[in-house]
């Protein structure tokens, strides 16, 4: 047998959902914005489109890429069919399509 001892209580801080140095209110730069959102058919693109319409009100949001079947899919899906939802087939490399679509974003 040997001697017990207590074990030691750690000083552990409540688990937060803020980000140090972050601050909430600069968010507010995505409600009623025009967003361009390159490369949009892709997991990452979508996952961003769905956290800005539930965190925030922008008021347009221009989904920028090359694959016109993902476009196509992403404007079947009902989570993104929304009226502030614009779609412009078109590679960043394509200096005049870019500037098309960048027109009107914030």
């Amino acid at each position: 047998m040997g001697i017990e001892r207590p074990i030691a209580q750690e000083n552990k801080k409540a688990p937060s959902t803020a980000i140090e140095g972050w601050d909430p209110a600069a968010a507010n730069i995505f409600n009623n914005s025009s967003i361009l959102i390159t490369g949009a058919t892709g997991s990452f693109g979508k996952m961003f489109i769905k956290t800005l319409f539930e965190r925030y009100q922008p008021r347009r949001v221009a989904v920028f890429s090359r694959d016109e079947l993902k476009q196509y899919e992403m404007q079947n899906d009902a989570v993104f069919q929304r009226e502030e939802m614009r779609f412009f087939i078109g590679d960043v490399r394509d200096e005049r399509r870019l500037d098309l679509a960048l027109r009107g974003v914030d």
